[in-house]
């Protein structure tokens, strides 16, 4: 199976910080290919780098020949525009004559009824569904996803999940998805490398991930009830309460400290606020909103 991609001891560095040191990878087509890392890991990079937007300091990228759909966060949402104009700007960027697709597209993803609304004013959720859409729009045979899955719950997960691996079956496409939570690829994924400092480790075995990738932060704060609404004002919501002050985050898990001292700065008590290796059921969660 030839390769979409690749990587040779590439490093790339912006204003002389090192974002990427030293990675070397090869993404087979046809594959569902992860890259995990946390979020100053410099995957957003590997994924633009793969378009052929950015280019390395050192190193060689042979970049993907084909099209291809971009989902970056923070980048291709225009505030000011509504999400129907959204649609129209990318159909007419792809040259596509047909604007059935427009509205076609908006009712797939369900973002029919907020057409006219501006994308500034969506929230975080409907906003990542807008820019899956884009992404999806023109049947790309590479789709480049950074953190999919965010702020859905398990349903959306699991039928955002169906639909992306039977696009996959149906145009023979590649997917390729950076994120940081390593348990919603477990059974997903058909290749995972994980970036840690911006180092690729060679690429990990998709049963062995739980043993290499850390499941969930323990969270032990009173009272619990404030510590979910400061929790949810950061922009975390995937989480499963354990008890009446203990719940499990599975999500942003450098951050354990911003966390612990956030909370604290809201006079809650936090006992405990660590990352916990323990291999869990990525499927036993509840994500709340």
């Amino acid at each position: 199976m030839a390769d979409i991609c690749r990587f040779e001891n590439v490093y790339k560095s912006i204003s002389k910080i090192s974002v990427l040191e030293n990675v070397t990878l090869s993404v087979p087509e046809g594959s569902v290919y992860c890259i995990i890392g946390d979020r100053l890991s410099g995957k957003d990079f590997l994924l633009k780098m793969m378009a052929g937007l950015e280019q390395p300091t050192e190193g060689t990228v042979t970049p993907i020949e084909s099209t291809y759909g971009l989902m970056v966060n923070n980048c291709g949402i225009l505030p000011y525009f509504s999400v129907r104009e959204h649609f129209e700007i990318k159909r007419r960027a792809l040259g596509i004559k047909d604007p059935s697709i427009v509205d076609q597209t908006m009712r797939d993803f369900k973002l029919d009824r907020i057409s006219e609304i501006k994308a500034g004013k969506l929230v975080l959720e409907l906003q990542c569904r807008l820019m899956l859409a884009l992404a999806l729009m023109g049947n790309p045979k590479v789709l480049l996803l950074e953190e999919p899955f965010q702020n859905m719950n398990f349903q959306e997960i699991t039928e955002t999940k169906q639909r992306l691996l039977s696009y996959r079956d149906t145009y023979q496409a590649t997917i390729v998805i950076a994120t940081e939570n390593a348990k919603e690829m477990t059974g997903f994924a058909t290749h995972i490398v994980k970036l840690n400092e911006g180092r690729s480790s060679a690429e990990t075995a998709v049963a062995d991930i739980d043993r290499s990738i850390p499941g969930y932060i323990r969270l032990s704060a009173t009272p619990l009830e404030e510590a979910k609404k400061t929790l949810n004002e950061m922009g975390i919501y995937s989480y499963q309460t354990k008890s009446d002050h203990v719940l499990f985050i599975f999500e942003r898990f450098s951050d354990a400290e911003l966390i612990k001292s956030t909370l604290e700065q809201h006079f809650i008590t936090v006992d405990e606020c660590r990352v916990v290796y323990d291999s869990i059921d990525p499927t036993d969660r509840t994500l709340r909103y």
